[in-house]
């Protein structure tokens, strides 16, 4: 039953850390590719909850893929994400390897 248990536990993990990086590389792709994102519209496209977004908008801005400027519309300050080029360094200090290697490998 013990081994059973470990067994569920580690394909668990395997199963959240695979959908967190399907997710993260969606989330890149679409800043990629629509540049001037904010956090709602995100959310919404990509069909992930916003506070989902929000911990892999960090992710990416620490390992420095993308970029972000805050921007008044009416009257209210809004955070926007845009990506960064590969001619910036985006690919030197990179902590997530997996997102790394797929962004050199096949340029997502």
């Amino acid at each position: 039953m013990v081994k059973n248990t470990d067994q569920a536990r580690k394909k668990s993990l395997q199963n959240r850390k695979k959908k967190h990086d399907e997710r993260l590389q969606k989330l890149y792709r679409y800043i990629r590719d629509h540049t001037k994102s904010d956090l709602s519209k995100l959310s919404k496209v990509l069909r992930i909850p916003i506070g989902s977004v929000v911990n892999l908008i960090e992710e990416l801005l620490s390992n420095n893929l993308i970029t972000e400027q805050y921007l008044i519309k009416n009257g209210r300050s809004q955070r926007y994400f845009y990506p960064l080029s590969s001619e910036d360094g985006i690919y030197e200090n990179v902590e997530h390897v997996t997102i790394l290697t797929h962004i050199k490998k096949n340029q997502i």
